[in-house]
């Protein structure tokens, strides 16, 4: 079976089914290559997402251009769990300089996004992207404020990590 077959199979809930799905194919030096293959395909997504996380959180170094094509088709995720996963992975993997704007508006939606962990980690995509790149600290402080006026204790706090982070590291 190959792995949009194996993909395809999972029942949209199971993580031990995506775990195991892993240990299968991380041995195959092209699973990332063959990850990307399907990553536009939106029934797939969501599992696609999670086992380049997963794979990112077990030391799996992508280059350059897996980075670029990645981050590239952040446009293209459609359920709220891949966008999900695409931020939870940002604090692990370096957004190109010439994707940033394209990140910066992604992460701008996901702060207006209907599902809580999305936003909450859409704010956090905010401050990843500040802290690489400069030109965004300008006003992020202003958003974070507003959003801990506005947004439910969940939301407030990745919010309050934020500005801990911020006071840590950027004074």
């Amino acid at each position: 079976m190959n792995l949009k077959e194996q993909l395809s199979n999972w029942d949209g809930k199971s993580t031990d089914y995506l775990g195991n799905l892993y240990d299968l194919i991380k041995s195959d030096s092209i699973f990332v290559d063959q990850l990307f293959d399907v990553l536009t395909e939106e029934s797939l997504q969501t599992a696609t997402t999670w086992l380049l996380k997963h794979a990112l959180e077990n030391g799996v170094l992508l280059d350059q251009s897996q980075t670029y094509e990645f981050y590239s088709n952040a446009d293209a995720l459609a359920t709220w769990q891949a966008r999900l996963h695409l931020l939870q992975i940002m604090p692990m993997l370096r957004v190109p300089e010439e994707l940033r704007y394209k990140l910066a508006k992604f992460c701008r939606f996901a702060t207006e996004d209907e599902n809580k962990f999305v936003r909450a980690w859409g704010y956090n995509g905010l401050y990843e992207l500040a802290n690489l790149y400069h030109e965004f600290r300008d006003g992020l402080d202003v958003v974070i404020n507003s959003a801990m006026e506005t947004e439910p204790a969940s939301i407030k706090a990745r919010l309050r990590n934020i500005k801990k982070n911020i006071n840590a590291n950027w004074q």
